[in-house]
C-alpha cells in the first residue's frame, strides 16, 4: 500500500537524521522529494472519503515530512486538518489521538513562527485550541514562546525553543524564529550590560560558547543594531563580552 511504503521511507529518514547522515532541511533535502507523494495519497484519501485511522496516519506523516522539507504551505494544510477535524473524529471513533497536542501547540504557534499570520489570526489559533489541551505539555510550551515573543524577550524564546518537553515538530516550527530571537536577545543584553561572561551569554542563547561568536557578528550586522553589540563583536571575547561603545 502506498501509505506503508511512505512511512517505512519517513523512517528510514528519521533514523538517518538522528545518526546526523541525513542532507539539511530544505529544497535540496530528500525530504522534499516525499512532499508531492504525500499530496497526492491526501488528494486521494479525501476524493475517496476515507477517515479514521488511515487517514489520520496519513496526515501525521505528511505533517512530519512537510515541516523538516520546509514546506510550509503543505504542513499547514495537514496541521489544520488534524486539528480541525481528524483528531476530533478519532475520539470520537475511540481511536487514539496521541499527538494532537504536538500539532495543537504547532497551531497555536504556526504564524508567530511562520510569519505573514496577523496578530488575529494569532489569537484565532489560540481560541480553537480544546480547553482539554491547554494544560498539556506541548501546548504550554507554546504559549511560553509565544508570552516571550509578545515581551520581546530573545532569550525566553530560546528557553522555551529548547525545553525538554517540546515535541519535534514543535522543535522544528520554533527553531524558525530562533535566530531572530538570539539576535533580540543579544541586542537586549548590549543596552543593559556593560560586560557579560561569555558563558553566561551562550546559556541565554541555548548555544555551545564557540558558537556564540557568529551569532554576534550577525546580530551586530543586522539594521538597526546598537553601537554595543558592533562593538562587542569587534572585540577578542574568548571570555566575556564587552558592550562598551
Amino acid at each position: 500500500m502506498a501509505l506503508v511504503a511512505l512511512q517505512e521511507r519517513v523512517e528510514q529518514l528519521l533514523l538517518a537524521e538522528l545518526s546526523l547522515e541525513a542532507a539539511p532541511s530544505g529544497s535540496a533535502s530528500p525530504w522534499a522529494a516525499l512532499v508531492p507523494r504525500f499530496r497526492a495519497l491526501r488528494e486521494s484519501l479525501t476524493s475517496e472519503g476515507v477517515a479514521g485511522e488511515l487517514a489520520l496516519r496519513a496526515y501525521e506523516a505528511a505533517a512530519d515530512v512537510c515541516l523538516r522539507a520546509g514546506d510550509l504551505a503543505e504542513f499547514l494544510k495537514c496541521q489544520q486538518r488534524l486539528v480541525s477535524e481528524l483528531y476530533p473524529d478519532a475520539v470520537a471513533r475511540g481511536l487514539p489521538a496521541e499527538r494532537w497536542p504536538e500539532l495543537a501547540a504547532c497551531a497555536a504557534l504556526y504564524f508567530a513562527c511562520a510569519g505573514g499570520g496577523t496578530p488575529g489570526e494569532m489569537t484565532a489559533a489560540l481560541r480553537a485550541t480544546p480547553r482539554h489541551l491547554l494544560r498539556t505539555a506541548p501546548v504550554q510550551c507554546a504559549l511560553r514562546a509565544l508570552c516571550a515573543l509578545a515581551r520581546a524577550d530573545g532569550a525566553a524564546f530560546c528557553a522555551a525553543a529548547q525545553h525538554p518537553h517540546a515535541p519535534p515538530l514543535l522543535r522544528l516550527l520554533m527553531a524558525r524564529r530562533l535566530p531572530a530571537a538570539r539576535h533580540a536577545a543579544l541586542r537586549a543584553a548590549a543596552r543593559a550590560y556593560r560586560t557579560l561572561p561569555l558563558c553566561a551569554v551562550a546559556k541565554a542563547l541555548h548555544l555551545p560558547t564557540e558558537a556564540v561568536a557568529a551569532v554576534l557578528q550577525e546580530a551586530a550586522a543586522a539594521p538597526g543594531a546598537p553601537q554595543q553589540l558592533a562593538a562587542a563583536a569587534a572585540r577578542d571575547h574568548t571570555n566575556e563580552l564587552v558592550f562598551v561603545a
